[in-house]
């Protein structure tokens, strides 16, 4: 698998969002934005696509200077809102840290944010939010890329029964 720099996503971030220009959801981009300081990586490109509202799921993609890309898929704090829950650690509910993604995988995360098609399986106790699941549901009969190549999609299954037979009790989102 190629990697992808931090032009190839964000040229293919505005090709796929020229293709969708009636998203009910605010995205915002920038190059070299402010990161942790914890961070073992520099994040040249920024792609946010965000909503106040709880059940349109928010999505960041961003791209390292080393042409990796990285994956956030909701805020703790928004997952823990929406289910009446406590919740003391800030970032992402689930994605995963920069690693390999093809365009395929890119346009399929995108195509499958915006139509609703991802569902979030969170694990909760007393102490609050614990790790999340991403499910998301194949479209159709339509091929989806692989997302089992590395261990930096474990964080996501894939489901060929629409994301609402998945075990647990998953969350589901709108479209965008």
């Amino acid at each position: 698998m190629s990697t992808l720099t931090a032009e190839d996503v964000q040229r293919a971030v505005g090709d796929w969002r020229a293709k969708h220009p009636n998203l009910s959801i605010a995205f915002s981009e920038s190059r070299n934005p402010d990161r942790d300081s914890s961070d073992d990586y520099v994040v040249a490109y920024e792609a946010s696509f965000k909503s106040s509202d709880l059940k349109q799921l928010q999505l960041e993609v961003f791209s390292t200077e080393d042409n990796f890309v990285g994956v956030g898929i909701e805020t703790r704090q928004r997952l823990a809102t929406r289910l009446g829950l406590r919740q003391g650690r800030s970032g992402y509910a689930t994605g995963h840290e920069p690693g390999p993604m093809s365009l395929d995988q890119l346009y399929a995360l995108l195509d499958a944010a915006a139509d609703g098609r991802i569902s979030l399986l969170p694990q909760t106790s007393l102490l609050g939010l614990g790790k999340t699941t991403a499910v998301l549901a194949a479209k159709g009969g339509s091929p989806l890329p692989r997302f089992d190549t590395s261990r930096h999609w474990r964080w996501l299954r894939v489901s060929s029964k629409g994301g609402r037979q998945t075990g647990g009790n998953p969350l589901l989102y709108g479209r965008w």
